[in-house]
């Protein structure tokens, strides 16, 4: 897959496939959530015209302007707000999957280091397979002709 300036993906961990990042409701914090597959675990990537290279939010498609973020280097989150620089997020690929590191905690990687739905977050140090995930597409937008609208294919 390849990254644009907008694209619409599950975020998987590698060990755990079925498992995806979702927002439960507009109060609830980031969790794993692995029963069937919901409309709140799918994320918007997209950049601003201002973000450093490479770097994106990670918008929840149901939660509107939830954006994951990173407030600490002990926590990850969500947040709706005003865009600070610990919601951008880069997406390096290894291999088949993406290891994901946050702009404003510089060494730090999305990490799942337990079953729990919970038991992640980010962490330092080298890469390995807790600091992997899978981006699963959800759409690809195409132009079937200059004068016809966006079409969307799952």
């Amino acid at each position: 897959m390849r990254l644009q300036t907008t694209c619409y993906v599950y975020v998987s961990p590698l060990r755990r496939v079925l498992l995806k990042l979702a927002i439960l409701s507009a109060s609830a914090d980031l969790t794993t959530y692995e029963d069937g597959i919901h409309p709140y675990e799918i994320w918007r990537l997209w950049r601003r015209d201002d973000n450093p290279p490479g770097f994106y939010y990670v918008e929840n498609c149901v939660y509107t302007e939830h954006r994951m973020a990173a407030p600490s280097t002990t926590h990850v989150g969500q947040y709706k707000g005003p865009y600070y620089p610990d919601q951008l997020w880069k997406f390096d690929k290894v291999g088949d999957y993406y290891s994901i590191h946050n702009f404003e905690r510089a060494g730090y990687a999305l990490c799942k280091w337990g079953k729990g739905s919970r038991e992640f977050g980010i962490q330092t140090g080298p890469a390995d397979d807790n600091k992997l995930w899978k981006l699963i597409p959800r759409y690809e937008a195409y132009l079937r002709s200059l004068t016809s609208a966006v079409q969307f294919a799952c």
